[in-house]
């Protein structure tokens, strides 16, 4: 439901049913002044989530969350919004299931 409105809007979203590929994702830093969006490099595994992704304070940084689809290993990554490339600076894994609460505030 969409409550932005005057009246509440219903918005259909798809999801994979059992046997359907899962949904990829990927993330976009698009300048307006360039008219261009910079793809983030988001690792040659596609069967992922990113739960959380926010502006870090260094310039130009997108600090993303990333999760595998066992949700046992979470990496938090910096993304440079100028190239896309990609950095790990911090991994969590466990034998059975990580709960990713990482609050990116900074």
């Amino acid at each position: 439901m969409d409550f932005n409105s005057i009246r509440a809007d219903v918005t259909t979203m798809r999801y994979p049913k059992a046997g359907d590929p899962n949904s990829t994702v990927r993330i976009g830093v698009v300048s307006l002044a360039a008219k261009k969006t910079v793809w983030m490099d988001l690792g040659t595994e596609t069967d992922i989530y990113i739960p959380r992704m926010q502006w870090a304070p260094k310039k130009n940084t997108v600090a993303i969350t990333r999760l595998n689809r066992l949700q046992n290993r979470v990496e938090l990554l910096w993304g440079d919004a100028s190239t896309g490339a990609t950095s790990v600076f911090f991994m969590e894994e466990d034998s059975t299931y990580i709960d990713e609460g990482y609050d990116l505030r900074f």
